[in-house]
């Protein structure tokens, strides 16, 4: 018998240290992530040679790091089948912590794979594993991606509630910088749905947050929407003020980006704004040859539409109109193919959606007429047996 319950401790103790193996270095790493730290990379390939060898908990739990290391750094993710395990695992093994972050990281996959119906579903589910001990770091992720799915959807009051949320429980958590970017983000709804005003009050009350939180940098840089709008309202000294500062403070390393050439519009709308025609035609001409995204080549053309409009120039308005409307044109286009196949993931959610209810319902039915039917027997049997023994 002593020597029995020698054994049965020795086999726990070996589980234990088998199940946690590597918990100093998922800890390492889980920091990593958290922290931009892109080392987290590295770390994993390393200790994913080996990954054959490892329990399976070890094994979800290198699963989930990586693909939150993925979503962190920007990495697509264009299967879901190992995330599905790692929920699947997780339901029966984690805590909350643990299920929210499987069922979020799903979600990111989903994301990825532009099954925007089933991004939300997980997000969702991910959602309802909060508890008392929530990891409020993670929850902010989640209500900002829902955002970002909504704005997608051009569903800007749905995006601004989630960007709220996002922003409180990123205070919560402690991540001041997250909660203010998520803040700031709260901009994009009110300019798309005209609210100018409230893009300025956001970003000035951000500029305040930041320096009481001591990012003094940022608190001195602008929004583009903000230059943008000053430039509609042809209030050139105020936006010309912001867009120098926002050169200042700008990474050259991002010169080739999209978003780069966005601002080379603005520059391009100030200068016609003041007069200075040929700088104006330098920053549209670099945007439209330069950048090959179709909101830079339709901003750029109308750039050089009203250009060309203000020289009274008969032949480039010309040229420059039919180039607007057809950048017009191929970014309509290519925006209702994407709402198109959201469109079609929808349907194509609720159509298994409504399979799995179905056939949920008639599981129960299955299951209460099986119950019925043991009660039947039952109740049969025992008349059976009473009327056998009064016999």
């Amino acid at each position: 018998m002593k020597h029995l319950v020698i054994f049965f401790i020795l086999s726990i103790s070996l589980v234990g240290c088998t199940n946690n193996a590597h918990t100093a270095e998922w800890n390492k790493i889980d920091s990593c992530i958290r922290n931009s730290d892109t080392t987290a990379l590295q770390f994993l390939r390393n200790i994913g040679n080996d990954k054959n060898d490892f329990s399976k908990a070890d094994r979800m739990r290198y699963e989930l790091l990586l693909a939150s290391a993925h979503n962190k750094f920007f990495i697509s993710m264009t299967s879901d089948s190992i995330m599905k395990d790692v929920v699947d695992y997780y339901s029966d093994n984690g805590n909350n912590n643990q299920r929210m972050e499987a069922s979020y990281l799903l979600g990111c996959v989903y994301r990825d794979m532009g099954d925007a119906p089933l991004a939300i579903k997980y997000y969702e589910d991910a959602v309802k594993h909060t508890d008392k001990d929530c990891d409020f770091y993670t929850l902010s992720r989640i209500y900002g991606q829902m955002a970002g799915i909504f704005e997608e959807q051009d569903s800007y009051n749905i995006m601004l509630s989630y960007f709220k949320l996002a922003s409180k429980y990123a205070f919560m958590a402690k991540d001041t910088l997250g909660a203010l970017s998520y803040y700031r983000n709260e901009e994009r709804g009110y300019y798309f749905t005209g609210k100018y005003d409230s893009v300025f009050i956001i970003n000035k009350h951000v500029r305040s947050l930041y320096r009481r939180y001591g990012y003094k940098e940022l608190a001195s840089v602008p929004s583009d929407l903000e230059i943008y709008i000053y430039l509609l309202q042809k209030r050139f000294v105020k936006a010309k003020y912001y867009m120098d500062i926002s050169d200042k403070y700008f990474d050259k390393k991002y010169m080739h980006t999209n978003e780069y050439g966005i601002s080379g519009y603005h520059k391009g709308l100030y200068y016609l704004g003041v007069n200075k025609l040929d700088s104006a035609k330098y920053f549209f001409e670099r945007e439209l040859y330069n950048y090959s995204d179709y909101n830079n080549k339709q901003a750029a053309a109308k750039g050089l539409f009203m250009l060309y409009r203000k020289k009274k120039d008969a032949d480039s308005i010309a040229k420059y109109s039919e180039l607007w409307n057809n950048t017009v044109d191929s970014s309509y286009a290519h925006m209702s193919t994407r709402h198109l196949q959201q469109m079609h993931a929808i349907f194509n959610y609720s159509r298994y959606k409504n399979l799995a209810q179905q056939k949920d319902y008639q599981l129960k039915i299955r299951t209460t007429l099986i119950i019925v039917i043991i009660i039947v027997l039952f109740l049969l049997s025992l008349i059976f047996y009473m009327r056998n023994r009064l016999r």
